[in-house]
């Protein structure tokens, strides 16, 4: 398979390196390290209609890194929806995202099928769907829906829902978006006098349901 994105996860002695890589027109992919200086190694594969696969070795655990190695990708099935507002009227352009719960029994190396956050946009429809989670991932996975313009929808869990799964795979689940608030304001300093370029964050700061923004040169500010 060429095109495959590659996930580049170095840990060395006294730094990280990361990078992403793409596999060339056989297939093949070349990683250059410093193996006295590696102490762990992680590749994670991204192509749409293949499962994301995760390798995965630990040589300062005593684990070993073949020089060379060949994998073979599974194909992953289809999951999909629409995202609506509460009108039942599409959403184009939201942003539709997946990650999994993390089970220590699902941990497996070198090879195991775990991976990130997983994120697509709606179409003009407001349709979506994603081709790169592993089937055996799907029972563990949940995610939401956002949009700037929006509320975010509450997050969704496959594992307390059985019904998700099934809307999920035949691509008839709805993510309903609530209209968002629109927030305005001056930021002076203890004289009232108007404060230029200060950030202003509403929402979770530590995580990604937050929208930021700064204020004008008068001070102002609009979310």
């Amino acid at each position: 398979l060429s095109g495959v994105r590659i996930q580049h996860r170095a840990q060395l002695i006294d730094h990280w390196d990361v990078k992403s890589l793409t596999a060339n027109r056989a297939g093949e992919i070349l990683i250059p390290f410093e193996w006295d200086q590696l102490k762990m190694l992680q590749l994670i594969t991204q192509i749409e209609g293949y499962a994301d696969t995760r390798l995965e070795w630990h040589p300062s655990r005593g684990e070993s890194i073949p020089p060379e190695f060949t994998l073979e990708l599974n194909p992953a099935p289809r999951i999909g929806g629409i995202v609506v507002d509460i009108n039942g009227q599409p959403v184009s352009g939201a942003k539709v995202g997946f990650n999994h719960k993390h089970l220590q029994e699902m941990r497996t190396r070198p090879l195991s099928f775990e991976f990130g956050w997983i994120e697509v946009e709606t179409d003009d429809d407001g349709q979506w769907e994603i081709h790169r989670i592993a089937n055996d991932m799907i029972p563990l996975i949940y995610g939401s829906a956002r949009h700037n313009d929006y509320v975010n929808s509450p997050l969704i869990f496959t594992s307390r829902d059985r019904m998700l799964t099934k809307e999920l795979e035949t691509g008839n689940h709805r993510f309903i978006l609530a209209p968002a608030l629109s927030l305005s304001g001056i930021v002076t300093d203890e004289h009232d006098i108007p404060i230029p370029n200060a950030e202003i964050i509403y929402g979770r700061l530590r995580s990604g349901d937050h929208l930021t923004t700064e204020s004008d040169l008068e001070g102002r500010f609009f979310l």
